[in-house]
């Protein structure tokens, strides 16, 4: 597939499987992609302001910026924490928010940014307070950044996967994996490298007037 991404340079903040699976398609097409994360070789913890602070020497280098970091603490309202509220909201909220604003400079103009949402950012979900709001909040945020960076050429986007075949959803009750596969026209959960697919296009040249767009990657979810 030719997504004409070659010799581009991608950093991709999270190291999950969509995020590795992102990793993958890039170099796959001749692109440098590099992942940044706690567990990754280049270090970064997102909800640590000062962890950015090594990466501010970077200026002009990227061709695209991708977030994917993102963690759940599923609990009915009534028995969600304060702290558990705060956990989700700081990875996959306000960590987004301090990789947009401390890597904007490393963006090249005409670069593209995709935000990993989701569709509980429209929907809701039971026992997923905090991790719906983040998501929601997430899609505010590129929404702003789409208007804030457009003058500087560079694209904003979200993608919003239904259930992936991934850890977290690993982690799930198997009677909500099949609620949520029953209720999508393809009967099946995606495949992270079906998202990094998605993900890859918004990143390219063949999606240059696409800003400011949530992209569904929901096997049918909001149409069945």
């Amino acid at each position: 597939m030719n997504w004409q991404l070659c010799e581009k340079t991608f950093a991709i903040v999270g190291s999950g499987d969509i995020g590795k699976a992102t990793a993958q398609a890039l170099e796959q097409e001749g692109a440098k992609a590099i992942l940044l994360s706690r567990k990754s070789q280049h270090y970064l913890d997102v909800t640590d302001e000062e962890s950015f602070k090594q990466y501010e020497s970077w200026s002009k280098i990227l061709d695209g910026l991708v977030y994917t970091a993102g963690i759940t603490v599923d609990k009915p309202v009534g028995l969600l924490t304060l702290a558990d509220w705060q956990r989700v909201i700081e990875t996959n909220l306000t960590g987004a928010f301090l990789t947009a604003k401390h890597f904007y400079m490393a963006l090249k103009p005409n670069s593209s940014v995709v935000f990993l949402s989701s569709i509980v950012a429209q929907w809701g979900n039971i026992g997923q307070a905090a991790y719906s709001s983040s998501k929601a909040g997430l899609e505010a945020l590129m929404k702003t950044l789409a208007k804030e960076w457009a003058r500087k050429g560079i694209r904003v986007n979200a993608i919003a996967p239904g259930l992936v075949n991934t850890k977290m959803t690993t982690e799930l009750p198997q009677m909500v994996v099949d609620g949520f596969t029953q209720h999508t026209l393809l009967k099946r959960l995606a495949e992270p490298e079906e998202v990094a697919n998605v993900i890859c296009f918004l990143l390219s040249p063949l999606s240059s007037f696409m800003t400011g767009q949530v992209i569904y990657v929901d096997g049918g979810f909001f149409t069945a």
